[in-house]
């Protein structure tokens, strides 16, 4: 099947934050008004989230 041929999938709009030591999510999933593109955590836990053409940076619970 070629990429041209392929469904459109569908515009993702949510964010789920897993631990990678311990393979357990952490927190509730983030919902956004838009579809999210670029996702980050910055070094000291930040979360930075792009969506449509807004952003958002969440701190460390």
């Amino acid at each position: 099947m070629r990429a041209s041929e392929l469904p459109p999938h569908p515009a993702v709009t949510t964010v789920r934050v897993w631990d990678l030591t311990t393979g357990q999510r952490v927190g509730p999933e983030l919902v956004f008004p838009a579809e999210v593109h670029p996702v980050a955590v910055t070094p000291d836990g930040w979360l930075v989230v792009g969506f449509g053409q807004e952003a958002a940076v969440m701190t460390p619970c």
